[in-house]
Parts: structure tokens; C-alpha cells; sequence
């Protein structure tokens, strides 16, 4: 079949309108320019007084500030209402400016104590911001020691209290303190078979030069929408060691004998096997290291550690890293009834039918579940390192 010169032409044409025209949609060139907007970066949200109190902090593109409301702080701008409910304040926060909201670049949610630890707060507040979906599902959530409107009013050395926040919480992920927490993960854990979620909580601290200082203090457990208690950041390393997604782990070993080492684990293997016992979930669980000696306090490296000094730190290394695993297991499952493990997935995909029988009960079960714990780290030796010195 011969393509005509003239059916070329005509087909590109189509082609270029239908370019034109998309271009042209609304979704594509909004009607308010993006220097006229609100751009919202952190919305916060207390509880005080019987009113939901909430803060926008806003980065005021135009030069122009808003004409009532505001306290503005170099570029940013809060914004505070309050009301009974939370869409009410979410409203009057909206209005309290003279610009049209944009939330696309809301980078976190702050909820404070007073949301987290009442149950129905907390749930009236993930279900309005699940519902509305006012921004990109991947924004962070975080928790506030206090208020979280101490958060948002901090006096950090960046200008934008929400972008440090953000740095700060990658960082963290990335040395294994915490786990991300979006809005998409709280509205997957309130209709997974996995009701557990973590979040890390952020506090304030006065230092030097009338500054603040922002911490990741711990971590809140929170299952079936209610605050079940807290784990300490270096805990959570602990955790991560059972994760068996490749992430960067690293911890300390204390003795009289070597002092105060640090390892990073170079590679992992975590076997982890469910069954039934007693009418009882039971997990056995396998560890399988290998770490790298990284600093010392006595001065021991590598080149100086005797093959039997090497095999006494790895026998120490087993006995603590054990007894940390064993302490967070029980106090997740059994302490607070919360499986931040995740171990239920594997119940559900090879014991279905006990699941399906206790699933409405499921945070009484997993509280008497029991385990086995095997740990077996072995610190790497290179062909360079090894001498006859021992």
C-alpha cells in the first residue's frame, strides 16, 4: 500500500493540533499564575481547648504579603485557625489569605500529641486527609513530642522549617533510625491486613545563638488507628536488621576489653519462617551477618586484632544483637500488640485460614505469638588483613 505525500501532511497536522489542544487543557496551564498562589509547605495540626487548631506554612512567591492573619517569618508565612472540626479549621486557614491554596508542594504533615495519642482525633484526621487528597500521596508524616505548632515556629538555620524537616528525616532513613511514613502508608495500614504504623517524632531544642535544634527523639507505634507507646531511634537499627530489603545499617558494641566499637553491616541474610503452634502464631527467625570493623575507642583495627580477639567480638557481637532483637520483639508484639514487622503478611500468604479465624482479634493474637531467634554474625577478614600474629 503506497502512503501518499498528501496523507503524510494531513496526519501530521492532526498530530500537531492534538498537541495544541492538549496543551491548552486546564490541567496543564492552571488559571491562577503560580506567583499569585499560597504554596503551602507543611500543614500542622493540635488539639487544644475542644478546637482543632492548624497551621499552614507558606511560602509567599509575590513580593506582596498577605493583608491579614499572617505572621511572616523572612518568606514564609503561618498561617493559624482554629475549629471544631477539622474541616472547619482547614477552611477558615484557607481563607484567612488572600490567595488561591496550592498544596502540590506540601512536603509533611505535623500531627501533635494531643491528635496522636486520642484515637478518634487521630482517625478524624487521617480520614480527612486521605479523603481530600490535597497533595501527592507521598508526603512525610510525623509526630510531635508536644505541640506541633513548636515545630513549625522553630527558629532552624534554614529559612523553610518543612525542608529541613524533610532533609532531615532522609537522613535518618537512610542510617536505618526510622522508616518512612507517608499519607499513602497510614491509608494502606487502615485497610491491610497489617494495622501497624510508625512515626517518627520530632522535638525541639534550644541551643547556642537563640537557635532551635529539631530531633528525631523516637518513634510512635500506633495500631488500628491508636497510640500503642514509643521505641527509641536506636532501637529501630534493630528492626532494620529484619527488614530483608538491602538498606545501611550500622551499630555499636560496648566492652571493658575493646572499648566502644562501631560496625556497619556489609551483607544479610534474614530467614524468616511462620507456623502454628498451640493455636498460636510462631515465627523462627534466622540472622546471618557479615560486618566491617569501622571505628574504636582503644584504637583496635583490623591490622592489629588477633584472630582469636576478631572471634571473641563476634561472639560478643551475636550475644548483644540478640538480646536487642529479642527486647524489641516482645515489646512490639507483646508490650504494645503491634506487628511492625510485618510478620503477618507471611501468616496470611501460608495460614490463611487461622488468619481469616482471628483477623477481627488480630492484635490480642499477635500479642501471644512466640519466637525462636538465631543470630550468626561473622566480621569480615580481606585477604590483606589477615597476619600470623596470633
Amino acid at each position: 500500500m503506497k502512503i501518499t505525500k498528501q496523507k503524510i501532511m494531513k496526519n501530521l497536522l492532526f498530530i500537531s493540533l492534538l498537541i495544541i489542544s492538549t496543551l491548552s487543557l486546564t490541567s496543564c496551564t492552571p488559571k491562577v499564575e503560580l506567583n499569585k498562589r499560597g504554596l503551602i509547605h507543611a500543614i500542622v495540626i493540635d488539639y487544644k481547648k475542644n478546637m482543632f487548631d492548624v497551621s499552614f506554612q507558606m511560602f509567599n512567591a509575590s513580593s506582596s504579603s498577605p493583608s491579614e492573619g499572617p505572621t511572616t517569618l523572612s518568606n514564609d508565612i503561618i498561617i493559624n485557625s482554629k475549629g471544631k472540626t477539622i474541616v472547619d479549621a482547614m477552611k477558615k486557614s484557607c481563607l484567612k489569605q488572600d490567595q488561591k491554596i496550592y498544596y502540590r508542594l506540601t512536603n509533611v504533615i505535623i500531627l501533635g500529641e494531643s491528635i496522636i495519642k486520642n484515637k478518634d482525633l487521630y482517625t478524624e484526621t487521617i480520614n480527612f486527609l486521605n479523603l481530600v487528597y490535597m497533595s501527592s500521596p507521598k508526603i512525610y508524616i510525623i509526630a510531635s513530642e508536644h505541640d506541633a505548632s513548636e515545630i513549625i515556629n522553630a527558629k532552624t538555620e534554614q529559612k523553610l522549617a518543612s525542608n529541613f524537616i524533610q532533609n532531615m528525616l532522609k537522613n535518618a532513613e537512610k542510617q536505618s533510625y526510622i522508616q518512612k511514613t507517608y499519607l499513602l502508608n497510614l491509608n494502606t495500614s487502615s485497610n491491610s491486613i497489617v494495622h501497624s504504623i510508625t512515626l517518627p517524632t520530632i522535638s525541639v531544642q534550644k541551643i547556642k545563638d537563640n537557635k532551635d535544634e529539631l530531633t528525631i527523639k523516637n518513634i510512635e507505634v500506633i495500631t488500628d488507628n491508636q497510640f500503642k507507646g514509643e521505641i527509641p531511634t536506636d532501637e529501630m537499627i534493630y528492626h532494620k536488621l529484619l527488614d530483608k530489603k538491602k538498606s545501611q545499617i550500622s551499630f555499636n558494641l560496648n566492652s571493658k576489653k575493646y572499648g566502644l566499637c562501631n560496625f556497619n553491616v556489609i551483607k544479610k541474610n534474614i530467614k524468616i519462617k511462620s507456623s502454628i503452634i498451640d493455636d498460636k502464631p510462631h515465627f523462627d527467625i534466622d540472622v546471618k551477618l557479615i560486618s566491617s570493623l569501622l571505628e574504636n575507642s582503644k584504637g583496635y583495627n583490623m591490622s592489629n586484632l588477633s584472630e582469636k580477639q576478631l572471634t571473641e567480638l563476634e561472639i560478643l557481637q551475636n550475644g548483644i544483637i540478640k538480646y536487642r532483637i529479642s527486647h524489641l520483639l516482645n515489646k512490639a508484639l507483646k508490650k504494645y500488640k503491634s506487628d511492625i514487622f510485618y510478620f503477618t503478611n507471611d501468616l496470611y500468604r501460608n495460614h490463611y485460614e487461622f488468619w481469616n479465624k482471628h483477623k477481627n482479634n488480630w492484635s490480642e493474637v499477635i500479642s501471644k505469638s512466640t519466637f525462636s531467634l538465631n543470630v550468626q554474625n561473622n566480621i569480615y577478614r580481606s585477604a590483606i588483613e589477615k597476619s600470623k600474629n596470633y
